[in-house]
């Protein structure tokens, strides 16, 4: 079994990473491929993978005007 735990850094309103914001760990599920969980502030949710990734596309493919 291989364990993939892999870190995001958050960001304030001027996009600056700060020491004190919260990191984003996204977690290998230990046997279900299709799920990861997602650990914020030590509480942890387990979410469908695509499910992510789609929401991640759809909130990056927005017009901005």
């Amino acid at each position: 079994m291989i364990k993939v735990n892999c870190e995001v850094g958050t960001y304030n309103d001027n996009l600056e990473i700060k020491k004190d914001m919260p990191k984003i760990n996204i977690l290998s599920h230990w046997n279900r491929d299709n799920m990861v969980w997602i650990e914020i502030n030590e509480e942890e949710h387990l979410v469908v993978a695509q499910d992510l990734i789609e929401a991640i596309k759809n909130c990056t493919n927005t017009n901005r005007y």
